[in-house]
């Protein structure tokens, strides 16, 4: 059976080059290679144990987990999604963090310093995985990760994707939005439809160096629980854990046209 990737509503050289900004020479942004974590508030993880480990079929794992809190849920060697218990005082969104891959977890770090943004200092796991963190211009915590050279992690047969293509959330300002993941970062938009043709309900932003992708909700909807083809011409089945969380099953290429307008950036891979 053909795993269906899982989507949520990264070539470790280091690459550094200098560009030219107001006649000073300003350190450039390293590659952005695609989705490293998710991290999700829950009001209980323990419950949730049974949503991502029997019924996705997903690797819970105590250590390694590149300085989420544990466990995380190992997807494949280079993903997971972590879970971290609401406390009070918690944000009331579900989605506490997503992490991108990058080659260069330093670079990044010195690229972004160079054009202003607030960061954390750059940590180191015991396992050598590099990070740091930054707030987008809503607050979510963006987190940059260098994993390891080497790591190596084989899927059960029962697990029912060994790749995390997107992760989703509700976005007030795009303006703002843009700014940061587009002319900032070098995201690129890869799709945007909405309910109608004529209106833009959702946003594929996509990593400037890989194929995974992030997506704006610019409008909230409660959709079907049955296997169907998106508005983006792409099957898609809609679950949720025991935090309403939507965890979104959903075929790497469309089998239609999509509505609103065309792909832009290749599709993901098997």
């Amino acid at each position: 059976m053909r795993r269906t990737p899982i989507a949520m509503t990264l070539s470790l050289v280091a690459t550094l080059f200098a560009v030219s900004l107001n006649g000073q020479d300003q350190p450039g942004r390293p590659p952005i290679t695609g989705i490293a974590h998710v991290r999700l508030w829950s009001a209980d993880p323990h419950k949730a144990l049974n949503f991502y480990s029997n019924i996705l079929g997903l690797t819970a794992r105590d250590a390694g987990c590149a300085g989420m809190v544990r466990p995380c849920y190992i997807i494949s060697d280079h993903q997971q999604v972590a879970l971290a218990e609401v406390t009070p005082g918690s944000p009331e969104p579900l989605l506490a963090e997503i992490a991108f891959a990058t080659v260069d977890a330093v670079g990044m770090h010195r690229y972004l310093q160079a054009h202003s943004v607030p960061v954390q200092a750059v940590t180191r796991d015991f396992n050598g995985t590099m990070h740091f963190s930054v707030p987008d211009p809503e607050g979510l915590r963006i987190v940059f990760v260098q994993p390891p050279l080497h790591r190596q992690f084989t899927a059960p047969a029962q697990q029912v994707s060994t790749h995390l293509i997107h992760a989703g959330f509700v976005v007030h300002d795009r303006a703002a939005e843009d700014h940061f993941y587009k002319d900032l970062l070098g995201f690129c938009v890869y799709w945007h439809g909405g309910m109608k043709d004529d209106e833009t309900n959702w946003v594929d932003m996509q990593v400037p160096d890989g194929t995974d992708w992030l997506e704006y909700i610019l409008n909230g909807f409660k959709l079907n629980e049955e296997p169907k083809i998106g508005r983006d011409g792409k099957w898609q089945l809609n679950l949720y854990d025991p935090d309403d969380t939507r965890v979104e099953l959903m075929e790497f290429k469309p089998v239609q046209k999509p509505c609103c307008s065309d792909y832009t950036g290749p599709h993901p891979q098997p």
